[in-house]
Order: structure tokens, then C-alpha cells, then sequence
């Protein structure tokens, strides 16, 4: 009876540290483990993520209201040049496939519009950003050289971002 007891007792604290080792988040991400945290630049696409792939700890500058999420977007401006993508993307739920591969969706502030993107660790701080599906992020652009005229580019499907620090 000891022995079935004891058994007992070892079964229950395996299934425990398994359910441990899987995080569901309130927005119903499934992640596991020590994930990527902090902030990703794309140099091609002047763009900047803060992430943190673990848990819902990210406060977005100017929308606190909404509370923490995954992580956001942010683009970086060039002197007289449009580098601003369309409004504000947040994370809303991320999905490890397995200890490399992140399926992430994020939706723009408005809630219009959403993009789901394949976050992939290739190696040495960098992930490679690839879109799934037809959205995507875009920016203004100018359309004539006396840059009076606008128009909507899509940046590219697939981007390199490298992990700039693990801090947000």
C-alpha cells in the first residue's frame, strides 16, 4: 500500500511540472519554456518589435488603457522620409510550434486588421519575420520626387529582425 501511495505521489508531481512547463495566457496563447523577450530591429523595414513571448508583460506607450500584452510594433523615423508603418500592431496571441518556431498574430489598434507572421530563431539574435496570409504591415510612401504625393507600400513578406537586447 506504501508503494501504490508513493507511486501516487511521484505520479501527480510529474503531471504538475508538465502543466507547469505550458503557460496559457488570458488571451489564449500557448507558450512553454524561456522564450525570446525584449527588442527586435529590421533594418530593411526600419522596424522595431518589443516582444516578450512568455507572458503578457508589455505596457504600450500611450495605449496603458488596454493593459499588457505580448509586445507591439514600432517604426523608427528617418529624416524626411516616410518610415512610419499604419498605426499601432499589438500582439495579440502567440503559439510555439516547437523551441525555434512562433506563430504570432498581432491586430492594428483599431481592430480592423489582423496579421498573423511565423517568428523562426535562426541563430546568434536573429529571428527571421515571415507573414502568413495576404496583411501585412505598410507604410506611407512618397509616389512623385517633389514628395507631395502619397501612397501605401507594403513592406516585404519575409524580414530579418535582430535582437537588439532582451530588456524592453
Amino acid at each position: 500500500m506504501k508503494k501504490i501511495f508513493i507511486l501516487f505521489l511521484v505520479s501527480i508531481c510529474a503531471i504538475q511540472t508538465s502543466v507547469a512547463q505550458t503557460e496559457v495566457t488570458a488571451s489564449g496563447s500557448t507558450t512553454s519554456g524561456n522564450l525570446p523577450k525584449g527588442r527586435f530591429y529590421s533594418k530593411e523595414a526600419n522596424l522595431r518589435l518589443y516582444l516578450d513571448l512568455n507572458e503578457e508583460s508589455v505596457t504600450v506607450p500611450g495605449f496603458e488603457l488596454i493593459g499588457k500584452v505580448h509586445g507591439y510594433t514600432k517604426a523608427m523615423r528617418d529624416k524626411g522620409n516616410w518610415s512610419s508603418i499604419y498605426n499601432q500592431w499589438f500582439v495579440t496571441t502567440v503559439t510555439q510550434e516547437d523551441e525555434k518556431n512562433f506563430v504570432i498574430e498581432m491586430s492594428r489598434e483599431w481592430g480592423d486588421e489582423v496579421q498573423t507572421f511565423r517568428f523562426t530563431d535562426i541563430g546568434q539574435g536573429q529571428f527571421q519575420y515571415k507573414c502568413i496570409g495576404k496583411n501585412q504591415f505598410k507604410k506611407g510612401a512618397y509616389a512623385d520626387e517633389k514628395k507631395k504625393k502619397t501612397k501605401w507600400v507594403y513592406l516585404p513578406k519575409e524580414m530579418i529582425f535582430i535582437q537588439e537586447t532582451d530588456k524592453l
